[in-house]
């Protein structure tokens, strides 16, 4: 490859051809198994031929003792992938300025050849300054390389950069770690999102790259076999630290091929090619990749255990004080040393096992310290053997481990320290499995392991005090817990049977089942924990898919939940587990849409399952509170007896009183033909309220879905009724595309002028736009789900809907109703992710539950050719 580069011409095409040969030799190189040193070492070389090439014709000979071409940053280093940076530094002479022009003409040519070059000219003393005040400067000119032009000037500023003169080993230090931190937090402290960054996020290669700058800034050279010498690392952790970071190089190199660019990121548009290449075989459903996406996460974590007792060894070593020598006993195995925990003895966990779960007890014993000490997890980790059969029947570690969850504090750092270290799956045999587990979807952004120990964190942070305003109604459910931990036991078995053949929650309350027995657990709390792992997803469905309008909803999910403390227990669950499966899903309609239905169920069991409440005795109180509200305003009686006499008896079920009056006074006061349209700017469901009363017709409902969608605005629920006079009484529960309330007024004019608009000018029956799936949705392969439910209710048909979400969804679904004449009483829209959740509740053009069967096929034929994508 090199030799082609050399004899080409010097002509742009020469080079770009000579580029194309070498990227497929490569990739030739790559399929045929290449070591991935080796593939990043030949991308170097031939950048570096190509480079001394263009630089040799560019440049004037008379200018070469003047100027040094410097290769920096990962070129410096001979780190190169297909499309990585080209970092390089053009180091001149002090006032030196002749070749000017001919070094424009040199950067214009590497850029015309499509290369990414990131490039400063400057002397000395211009980077001397630079280095002296960014970080990122020194560590670039850390890892320079000399390329061609003035060996002397080169030499003149590796003099200059020593760290007697410029960044001391403890300054350096310091501020790599401050770096690391906040790269970590910008890419919020976990490797396990969907789509990862295998360079900047934690585990990533920047975190071994970090140890390297470390070890250059002190010994002089990249040399990993350095941490082995100066006993940082056995032999064996620095084999699985340069194994973790080949596997990861060979994913970068293919992921920039796939590409065609510099992309560091494992996005859904290549993990599935990407598994493949790795030897994952390919199945009908998602296997493939996550198996692949598994492998990926635990490499990353094994480097991020690496790094941090890399970091802890290379601080005390390089940032030695008095301070670091002071030790005070914790327990009877423990000291605490410099704000971490290490063991008293090398032989403790040979010596007493129990010890290492007695370390994490330890390591909660107060907030000073910071976490375990890098001598004590090395030793944590050549003793994990000793965590089998024997140690998890012993009923030490059993009382141990539930201890753990008793003593809460800092239950989420002991947990995530656990998970990290291996001792968790140790124990946990079904945990293994878990662990590092990605779910092919957008629902879920994290693995299943990290995703338990969120939904824990969330469960924990109900309880203190401090949290307290985040989620008030959890935060007081909480206090009445008086066994917290078999909450906390819950979470843990929620999910640790996810990825395995059948009903996860069946699946799950039989491990939970087996741990509540072998742990000793009283009959009472064990029933209660596999009771709320296996119904752990019950009210969010019951909330989503069902009417909770109806008192015999709520009296049915009554029954089902039994009890108050079980009320308690499930919501609380449910709550942790939707924040800790994808925070920014979570918004305020979902909050307030739970609460709804735990407010009514508790209702109806503190009245008693025997006596349920009848609809007539609810409407009257809706009626009595809302008249009390509008005794307030100027509206006579007969002004409100004429609206209410044209509202049935499923208005004022599926209507609040604090509405009921919002449109009894706004109809009153309308023109009784003009169409009204009555916004809200945020209520107490959590959203926008937007409330449409208009003379009814066939098309109403696909009209304003498709107008809401045009606004980009997003439906999460829907009340559609009809007045006995033919007028509509619809309300649209609304959210910005974010998941946010529309808070600006403006905002708020322009979607009352738009569906003026339509309603002024109803349209005729056309066919929706074809839907285009954004980019992160063309990546799952799923077939629309469409059920139908008629055993729910007398009144009316369920139609469950699960599909790929995208924009012009529900004009499509909305279509298909007014193909069929279906009218729509209420619908909640659930988004989980990539797929819309949507619950119909809908009635034939006779206003009657649709039982014939032809009608049904004919609805599902309908919806299917109307959602598909374009």
């Amino acid at each position: 490859m090199v030799q082609k580069i050399e004899s080409r011409h010097s002509s742009i095409s020469a080079y770009r051809e000579a580029l194309r040969d070498a990227r497929s030799t490569l990739d030739t190189l790559f399929n045929a198994g290449a070591p991935a040193a080796d593939l990043i070492g030949w991308q170097t070389a031939v950048t570096d031929t190509l480079i001394r090439h263009l630089w040799a014709v560019t440049l004037p000979q008379a200018a070469q003792d003047f100027i040094s071409l410097i290769a920096v940053g990962g070129y410096g280093r001979a780190e190169l992938h297909p499309h990585s940076d080209i970092d390089i530094l053009i180091l001149t002479a002090s006032d030196f300025n002749q070749a000017d022009e001919a070094i424009g003409q040199f950067i214009t040519a590497l850029w015309d050849l499509g290369l990414d070059v990131g490039h400063s000219v400057r002397d000395i003393n211009q980077c001397l300054d630079k280095a002296k005040a960014e970080v990122t400067v020194i560590t670039n000119l850390l890892e320079s390389r000399h390329l061609c032009g003035s060996l002397a000037l080169f030499n003149a500023l590796q003099c200059e950069i020593t760290p007697a003169k410029l960044w001391p080993i403890e300054q350096f230090f310091m501020a790599k770690k401050l770096e690391q931190q906040a790269r970590h937090i910008k890419f919020h402290g976990s490797a396990y999102r969907l789509e990862p960054n295998l360079k900047e996020s934690p585990g990533g290669l920047r975190d071994i790259q970090t140890i390297v700058w470390l070890l250059i800034r002190h010994y002089g050279n990249d040399d990993p076999e350095v941490l082995v010498e100066e006993e940082f690392l056995t032999k064996d952790e620095l084999n699985e630290l340069l194994e973790a970071r080949d596997y990861l190089w060979r994913v970068r190199f293919l992921l920039h091929s796939k590409s065609n660019r510099k992309e560091d990121r494992l996005l859904f548009d290549y993990q599935r090619d990407l598994a493949k290449d790795f030897g994952h075989l390919q199945d009908s459903g998602n296997e493939a990749v996550e198996a692949f996406m598994q492998r990926y996460y635990r490499t990353v974590t094994g480097i991020e255990r690496l790094n941090e007792m890399l970091m802890q060894l290379l601080e005390d070593f390089f940032v030695a004080t008095e301070k670091s020598k002071e030790s005070k006993r914790v327990g009877k195995h423990f000291n605490v040393v410099n704000h971490y925990i290490e063991v008293r003895t090398d032989s403790v966990f040979a010596d007493y096992p129990p010890a290492m779960l007695e370390l994490f007890q330890a390591f909660a014993a107060s907030e000073d310290i910071q976490g375990i000490g890098a001598r004590t997890l090395r030793l944590l980790r050549s003793n994990l053997h000793r965590i089998n059969k024997n140690f998890r029947t012993d009923v030490v570690c059993r009382e141990l481990f539930l201890r753990l969850f008793r003593e809460p504090q800092k239950i989420t750092r002991k947990l995530r320290l656990m998970n990290r270290y291996g001792v968790m799956a140790k124990y946990l045999p079904d945990f293994e499995e878990i662990v590092g587990r990605m779910q092919y979807d957008l629902f879920h952004i994290y693995t299943v392991d990290e995703h338990t120990l969120m939904v824990i964190r969330n469960l924990r942070r109900f309880a203190i005090p401090y949290h307290n305003e985040e989620y008030p109604h959890c935060s007081e459910l909480m206090q009445q817990i008086t066994k917290p931990e078999l909450l906390y036991l819950a979470g843990l078995f929620h999910d640790i049977a996810k990825g395995r053949n059948g009903d996860h929650s069946i699946l799950g309350a039989e491990d939970a089942a087996l741990f509540c027995k072998s742990h000793g657990l009283n009959a009472m709390d064990s029933k209660l924990i596999v009771w709320i792992v296996q119904h752990h997803l019950a009210m969010s469905t019951t909330a989503q898919r069902k009417d909770i309008s109806d008192p015999e909803v709520i009296l049915e999910f009554a029954r089902f939940v039994g009890s108050m403390r079980y009320l308690n227990f499930l919501y609380l669950l449910t709550v942790a587990d939707i924040r800790g499966t994808n925070p920014e899903l979570w918004n305020s309609w979902k909050e307030n849409l739970l609460r709804q239905l735990y407010d009514s169920t508790e209702q109806a069991l503190k009245r008693g399952l025997d006596s349920p409440i009848d609809k007539l005795e609810i409407i009257e109180e809706k009626k009595q509170e809302a008249l009390t509200s509008l005794a307030k305003t100027r509206i006579h009686a007969e002004a409100i007896n004429a609206v209410w006499d044209n509202c049935d008896d499923n208005y004022f079920l599926q209507y609040t009183a604090d509405e009921i009056c919002w449109h009894t006074v706004n109809i009153s006061l309308s023109h009784p033909i003009e169409p009204l349209v009555l916004l809200r700017r945020e209520t107490s469901r959590g959203s926008t309220e937007i409330f449409i009363s208009v003379d009814d017709y066939d098309l109403i409902f696909s009209d304003l879905v498709t107008a809401i969608d045009q606004l980009n605005l997003t439906v999460v629920n829907a009340q559609i009724l009809t007045s006995t006079h033919g007028r509509t009484l619809d309300t649209f529960f609304v959210l910005e595309r974010d998941g946010e309330s529309i808070q600006d007024n403006s905002r708020l004019e322009h979607i009352y002028k738009n569906l003026s608009s339509t309603l002024a000018s109803p349209t005729t029956l056309h066919r929706p736009k074809p839907m285009i799936s954004p980019r992160r949705l063309r990546h799952f392969d799923f077939k629309p789900v469409i059920q139908f439910d008629n055993s729910m209710s007398n009144d009316y048909t369920s139609l469950f809907l699960k599909v790929i979400d995208r924009p012009g969804l529900l004009s499509a679904i909305g279509y298909s109703f007014a193909q069929n004449s279906i009218r729509v009483l209420s619908a909640n829209i659930t988004t989980l992710g990539e797929t819309a959740e949507d619950a119909f509740f809908i009635q034939d053009r006779n206003r009657s539950k649709i039982t014939d069967t032809e009608a049904l096929k004919a609805l599902r034929f309908s919806l299917l050719n109307n959602l598909k994508e374009q």
